[in-house]
């Protein structure tokens, strides 16, 4: 099923390229007319007024706004007046003088009489494209906002929305694609891209990464900090909106070229995995463009026969003759290649136009494509430690070493080798004044091959010096399809008209892990032996996920007149979401037999020998699938929406947005072993009424087991209120303040029981089904003064009150060091902070932009008397919580860092600003990554700050020249463990990802 529609998506994106590469332009218009255009906007709101009447005194032509509150009239050379008129509005004038084949902007703002005429920055069709239309926005925005532009984005260094967003006030990014909004963790935020909540490539994320959107196809960020009824609930931190670029007024072409190298890793000795597909270089995927998969990489056929309840191991359906023909089919390569790094690349283009077909039609389009191909090393140093003991009486030990109690130490060589192919088509029909319908489609693949040798020591019950080598391939894609139109009716002449919006969401993303290989050796120190591989080594993974969403979305705009005549508007919206994932997963083992040479399994003897068939069919070793184990899950999620909401301007100064947005969601995830047909068969069986706890009888009986009770279930009905007041103390300056509901639900991964660990000692993810929603109370207040349209300072306070936070508990494993990650609700968390942002010229041709917050969070992670009760074994084994022993019961919010600050100085070398320098200044304060149970240690990363420099030469309108110099200093990247006991910190994590030099040149035709 997952093959067949990805066949049908990409047949569908090449059919739509083929048919935008037949596309020729004519002429915009006629060499002896000329042209007025601009926009119309509302000089209260900010927004653009669709239905305005522009006429043209004097002569028989007129024109009428359309959504994005544009017109243009075509005229004969000459000098004119025109006339904007609308219902409610008070009428403006506007002189205008033509020259023959040249095209003049006419912008206005309108207002009712009693509004405020105060002019608002008017660009292009975009509006918020450049820093001075995006600031026009957010001053007139009906929440609390921030952004960035596509045109900060052209001068900033940065190549992926991750790196883009990392500018913003109050914004973190952690491993380089995950974005924390106000120091709360990636479940706190959610993307939006042109509008549609986008589903997650990341199988134990809910969160999108954001380095799977490249920068150049980017119009804009806006990360939204209050809620209002329109918007999605599930968020507290903020929502993270994407809009891609849109077709232009008139033909543009651009190509784009780049060149990049890291200093860790460019011209250095570099291993690349030994198996790719023939399309790695688009990022699509194992070998075939019509999807992911290939014989190549998909279990072969003989393994891949039975049903899924029977793994491919002897005693099932299969035989070992059986056996032994299918693990002869597999792929035999296990050896990367060495040789030396190439310089990374980056290619761009872009073409896009818009015709006037007459009679208020026209139609425009937009096509960018992206593609970088770039490599990358790192080495990283990793300790584990004995976790602290209680003795008798709940005292501690006093003479235990915690810092000399290192379990596990080990270093790991990582070689990266990845492909990010971004892709945009924007179409737009405006079939009549103020109806149009528009498509936007977006599709992204990001490759990743990797390599990782890891040396090791084990300090347990047995010393173990080992060597553990993994090669993998993982692709991951995003796409999102919306047909959507937006349509004026008119109601009566003498009323300004309604405004229907509608759109259709597909979206899909996934992550295909085909052939994770793992190897590993070990051997006792000081014994002379080789290190010879572990006898039940040699393991072959296989994943596949794919998360599904469907979006239905209405909504229906009605202005009106406030009591003293003031104009308001009032949206209904109903809006339906479903959601399904799958996940799959396989393992395969090399079993050495009992007795067999060892010769050929000693490191670093090559695996294409020791694993070789002839030695299958010789009985040195046999071939298995994991049985018994839990491998897959599916899930489904639903969740119908209405929503109410006003802009009502109590006097001229003072707006009230307010409203409720009811959200009645329902999801459910399946848990199943390889070969559990009595779970499948039950699993329903497994839940409660309640929906929260798994039956204790059940489970003593037999029927459900305990470590796979098979179903996770979140099943809530919620009235979430909104309130959101914009005061205008000058022109220039706002008073904000708002206040919603808003809540974030399990993911459907943390739901699930499934559990992986990818090698030897190496730390374990599984989930929890009894999870339920958080809900969140915020709280915002801001003072913005905008100073110019370029020139901005705003300080702003919030506080968020969090009713059962999910947050992620460590425990261990086994001993050997290793951790179990898992989920549980937490009591409450507080989160307090304050927030700073300016955008100033310091003289004319030095400009800064500086933001920072500060922040103060604190999680109630259990009571005492849960604590109690679990230390002292008085909880039934069958409850959840009876695993769980967290160190601190209370501590910081997970990701949170109580500092964070972005400087950016770019200074402008002449006066028409062709040649420009920059430099960018991004600090994160320490900041929680894992926490501690059964006494380990809370573990954080260590704050780090990073410069970065970029120049930029533009000599023509059309050619654009960037270099970037990134992570200059090359700070070391650090995780530390607290020391319980003694109140000193050890070393859990380092590594260095190395300086990133970069050379790009642009031209538009």
């Amino acid at each position: 099923m997952l093959k067949n529609t990805l066949t049908r998506t990409r047949k569908k994106w090449s059919i739509l390229i083929l048919a935008l590469c037949l596309m020729f332009p004519p002429a915009a218009f006629a060499q002896a007319l000329g042209q007025v255009q601009g926009r119309v906007i509302d000089s209260q709101t900010g927004e653009p007024v669709f239905g305005v009447t522009v006429i043209v005194q004097g002569q028989n032509k007129f024109a009428q706004t359309d959504f994005d509150g544009k017109y243009q009239i075509q005229l004969e050379p000459g000098t004119y007046t025109l006339v904007y008129q609308m219902v409610g509005f008070e009428s403006r004038t506007r002189s205008i003088t033509i020259q023959p084949g040249q095209a003049i902007n006419a912008n206005v703002t309108m207002g009712t009489p009693a509004a405020t005429q105060a002019e608002v920055v008017v660009t292009d069709r975009a509006l918020n494209n450049t820093e001075a239309s995006l600031l026009a926005l957010q001053k007139k925005a009906t929440n609390v906002s921030d952004g960035i532009s596509a045109e900060a984005i052209k001068k900033s260094p940065d190549s992926n929305a991750s790196d883009v967003v990392k500018r913003v006030t109050g914004i973190s990014v952690v491993d380089g694609r995950f974005v924390f909004v106000r120091g709360l963790g990636e479940r706190y935020s959610t993307t939006i891209l042109n509008g549609a909540v986008l589903t997650s490539t990341e199988p134990d994320k809910r969160v999108v990464p954001l380095d799977l959107f490249p920068a150049s196809l980017i119009k804009n960020i806006r990360v939204i900090k209050s809620f209002v009824p329109e918007e999605t609930a599930e968020f507290s931190g903020g929502l993270v909106r994407i809009e891609t670029k849109e077709y232009p007024d008139e033909l543009e072409i651009s190509l784009g070229l780049g060149l990049n190298w890291n200093s860790n890793t460019t011209y250095r000795t570099f291993k690349h995995v030994p198996y790719g597909g023939g399309n790695d270089y688009l990022g699509l995927g194992p070998n075939s463009i019509t999807g992911f998969g290939s014989e190549r990489w998909n279990v072969p056929g003989i393994a891949d026969s039975g049903s899924e309840y029977f793994p491919f191991t002897e005693g099932t359906l299969y035989n070992r003759g059986i056996i032994n023909l299918g693990a002869a089919q597999f792929n035999n390569e296990w050896d990367p290649k060495v040789d030396k790094a190439p310089i990374g690349t980056t290619l761009s283009f872009s073409i896009g136009d818009s015709f006037d077909l007459g009679d208020g039609k026209r139609f425009g389009y937009l096509y960018a494509t992206y593609r970088k191909k770039d490599y990358q090393y790192i080495r990283k140093q990793e300790f584990r430690y004995s976790s602290l003991n209680l003795i008798g009486g709940g005292e501690w030990n006093p003479d235990f070493n915690y810092i000399s109690g290192i379990l596990n130490a080990r270093q790991s060589d990582e070689y990266t080798e990845s492909v990010l192919w971004g892709n945009n088509l924007n179409l737009a029909y405006q079939f009549a004044p103020n109806q149009q319908i528009y498509s936007k489609t977006f599709l992204s693949t990001n490759s990743e091959k990797k390599v990782n040798d890891v040396y090791g020591l084990y300090r347990g019950a047995d010393d173990l010096d080992y060597v553990i080598q993994t090669t993998g391939y993982v692709a991951r894609e995003v796409f999102a399809e919306t047909l959507g139109g937006d349509h004026a009716i008119q109601i009566l002449s003498d009323m300004r008209p309604h405004k229907l919006g509608w759109f259709i969401n597909y979206t899909r993303a996934v992550r295909d892990e085909p052939d994770f290989r793992t190897r590993n050796w070990e051997v006792f120190p000081n014994s002379g032996n080789p290190l010879t591989r572990t006898a039940n080594d040699g393991r072959r993974f296989y994943s596949l996920s794919e998360d599904v969403a469907n979006t239905i979305h209405l909504d229906y705009e009605l202005p009106y007149q406030q009591w003293s005549g003031l104009e308001a508007k009032l949206k209904l919206g109903y809006e339906r979401v479903t959601r399904e994932k799958e996940f799959t997963s396989r393992t395969f083992r090399y079993n050495r037999v009992s007795g067999a040479d060892t010769t050929a399994e000693q490191w670093p003897t090559p695996g294409d020998f020791t694993f070789n068939p002839a030695r299958l069919f010789a009985g040195e070793y046999t071939f298995s699938e994991a049985a018994n184990v839990v491998n897959s899950y599916e899930a489904e999620q639903n969740n119908d929406i209405i929503f109410v909401q006003t802009d009502l301007p109590i006097i001229p100064k003072l707006r009230v947005i307010t409203g409720f947005r009811s959200e009645n969601s329902y999801q459910k995830v399946k848990t199943y072993k390889s070969d559990d047909i009595r779970g499948r068969a039950l699993t329903d069986s497994c839940l409660p009424k309640d929906g929260k706890y798994f039956h204790p009888s059940i489970v003593e009986s037999g029927l459900c087991p305990a470590d796979n009770n098979g179903v996770g279930e979140d099943d809530k009905h919620d009235i979430l209120p909104s309130l959101n007041v914009v005061y205008e103390l000058t022109e220039k300056q706002n008073l904000r303040f708002a206040y919603g509901e808003t809540l974030t639900r399990p993911d459907f991964r943390e739901l699930s029981d499934f559990a992986f660990s990818p090698y030897f000692a190496a730390d374990i993810e599984g989930g929890n089904p009894t999870l339920t929603r958080s809900y969140i109370h915020n709280y915002d207040f801001r003072w913005e003064y905008y100073m110019t349209p370029e020139e901005y300072a705003g300080i702003g306070v919030f506080y968020k009150n969090i009713s059962q936070p999910i947050e992620r508990v460590g425990q261990p494993a086994s001993g050997d060091g290793s951790l179990t990650y898992t989920y549980i609700n937490s009591e409450r968390a507080y989160i307090q902070g304050i927030e700073l942002d300016l955008r100033k010229a310091i003289i004319e041709q030095l400009f800064v932009k500086a933001n920072a917050y500060l922040i103060e969070s604190r999680v109630e992670v259990m009571s005492y008397a849960q604590r109690t009760l679990i230390a002292t074994g008085q909880l039934s084994i069958y409850d959840r919580l009876a695993t769980l022993a967290p160190t601190n019961i209370e501590r910081p919010l997970q990701g949170q860092s109580d500092l964070v600050y972005n400087i950016g100085l770019e200074y402008f070398f002449d006066s028409e600003q062709t040649i420009s320098a920059g430099a960018f200044y991004n600090y994160y304060g320490d900041r929680l990554t894992y926490v501690g149970a059964f006494f380990n240690g809370d573990v954080y990363e260590r704050g780090t700050g990073i410069w970065d420099l970029v120049f930029t030469y533009e000599p023509t309108e059309q050619l654009s020249v960037k270099a970037a110099w990134k992570n200059i200093f090359d700070p070391s990247f650090e995780q530390y463990q607290e020391n319980a006991l003694f109140g000193s910190d050890v070393p859990f994590s380092s590594y260095k990802r190395g300086m990133d030099f970069s050379i790009s040149a642009s031209y538009k035709f």
